[in-house]
């Protein structure tokens, strides 16, 4: 798939495994409704990219040191232009209904995800 469209501009096949990642780290943070998540996400990604989604949250769950340190990774590969690394986030944002939806463990997480990226969370309002 090469392009989705997004509220914030076009989403690329090449942020596909920026967003699984990231959006992996939302649907496991704390009391995160991770399936509503993954059912945004269906109509937003190619089915390999919702694959690689379902991996990360599987690794983060099954030891979340390690799993959000190779998700960040993978996000952080977004982070070197800053276009990308916009729609990235708000992809994310998207995916997890919104900064009003985000539970407490979700915003912390995507604060960190931004600032990851070279963004500032104030910007999307965490």
């Amino acid at each position: 798939m090469d392009s989705l469209e997004q509220p914030n501009g076009d989403l690329t096949g090449d942020d596909a495994p920026a967003v699984a990642a990231g959006c992996a780290l939302l649907a496991t943070a704390g009391d995160a409704d991770a399936s509503t998540l993954r059912g945004r996400l269906q109509a937003m990604l190619p089915a390999d990219a919702l694959r690689a989604f379902d991996d990360h949250a599987r690794h983060i769950q099954d030891n979340a040191t390690a799993g959000e340190a190779d998700a960040m990774g993978v996000a952080r590969q977004a982070k070197g232009d800053v276009n990308g690394a916009k729609r990235v986030f708000s992809a994310c944002l998207n995916a997890a209904g919104g900064i009003d939806a985000l539970s407490p463990a979700q915003a912390t997480k995507a604060r960190s995800l931004c600032e990851s990226l070279n963004l500032s969370p104030t910007q999307f309002g965490l």
